[in-house]
């Protein structure tokens, strides 16, 4: 599956590979060497304690596997804020052929590719575009497993099951630094790591318009309700343009909300989030999340019939649940090794004498931490 700047979306083959497929996705956008993710993380990997791949193994791979005229123009750029960090993102994106980025996200844990920019355009009086948000290649480990020989024509991206929701995944701006690019605390500073080539064009953006949400802040006053929620996603999709351009607008032309799925956060206090699905002549063609608190749109993705249907926790499941003495189950997410997308959440089972049970595409399993 491809974007608008013509990048290959692929998956990453364990938990522990989304820097070879990362670096897959970027050198094939490129032109360059055809390397395959177990030899890449050969390449990549610096052993260094806590890391899969590191900053400087990721941009050293880059820069060796590159094509001659983009050899040694790869680097790691470390900023002290989600802002600064977003600014370069955007001015790479914004130059004429250069290559795509990679963003380090969820603290340290998780390698993206940033794919392609939303901007909309200056208005009268203003110093400059506003940033809206961001299109990422998120690789992702989903059973079946990934293809271990990757090729333009491979299974990656053509459906759930295959990382098609990580597929130029649109992330906004109060997604993006909330949940995203939180950066991670080195041994001096916060930093927020992109690893992307030299090239870039200054771009004037102006202050974005709708703050981060305040994840760490107080959360308690309450919930918007479902169909406040599935009236903020559609307008959301309008009013960031992403149903008229960019790489989901075939997708997301034309829809209109369903019923919202309430989604709660495990490893952040008090936070909560719909899960919008879009159809199209009844039918899901996409999903928009709203914080759930807020009621600010933190991003969207395409899917195809039947992705959506599998989160729903099913009127039979829950009462075979309840008669075992459960509690209700509920759809939770984290980022974890299991599922690093937030359109992907699993359900969350307390059973008698307050056991916790998770359960994903029907099996048990446990969320790893990045």
């Amino acid at each position: 599956m491809q974007s608008v700047r013509n990048v290959e979306y692929h998956q990453q083959n364990t938990p522990k590979y989304c820097g070879p497929a990362t670096a897959m996705m970027i050198l094939r956008s490129i032109g360059g060497q055809a390397v395959q993710q177990d030899d890449l993380h050969t390449i990549l990997d610096q052993n260094v304690d806590v890391w899969s791949t590191t900053p400087d193994g990721l941009a050293l791979g880059l820069n060796t596997l590159a094509p001659l005229p983009l050899r040694n123009t790869f680097s790691v750029v470390s900023s002290s804020s989600a802002e600064e960090g977003s600014t370069t993102i955007v001015q790479v994106v914004q130059s004429p052929n250069a290559p795509p980025p990679a963003a380090l996200v969820f603290g340290s844990g998780h390698w993206v590719v940033v794919t392609d920019v939303n901007l909309a355009p200056p208005g009268d009086g203003t110093d400059g575009a506003a940033l809206l948000g961001f299109y990422i290649n998120s690789p992702s480990v989903t059973p079946p497993d990934a293809p271990s020989d990757h090729q333009a024509a491979d299974q990656c991206g053509s459906d759930a099951a295959h990382g098609r929701l990580e597929a130029d995944q649109y992330v906004s701006y109060a997604g993006w630094t909330s949940d995203f690019f939180t950066g991670y605390a080195d041994s001096k500073r916060q930093v927020f790591v992109t690893v992307c080539s030299s090239a870039r064009t200054q771009v004037a953006l102006r202050p974005p318009t709708v703050p981060p949400v305040p994840i760490l802040l107080g959360r308690s006053n309450g919930l918007i309700d479902p169909d406040t929620a599935a009236t903020q996603a559609v307008g959301a999709v309008a009013s960031h343009g992403i149903d008229t351009r960019g790489p989901l607008s075939a997708a997301l032309s034309g829809v209109v909300p369903g019923v919202p799925l309430l989604v709660r956060r495990i490893d952040v206090l008090d936070w909560h989030y719909y899960l919008v699905p879009l159809l199209r002549n009844g039918v899901a063609v996409g999903v928009a999340r709203i914080d759930a608190v807020h009621g600010v749109f933190m991003g969207a993705s395409a899917v195809k019939p039947g992705d959506i249907d599998d989160l729903s926790i099913s009127g039979s499941d829950e009462a075979l649940l309840l008669r075992d003495g459960s509690v209700a189950p509920e759809l939770v997410w984290r980022p974890c090794r299991e599922t690093r997308s937030p359109f992907e959440p699993f359900q969350q089972i307390v059973g008698l004498g307050g056991s916790v049970q998770y359960r994903r595409l029907g099996e048990d399993f446990r969320p790893t931490p990045l």
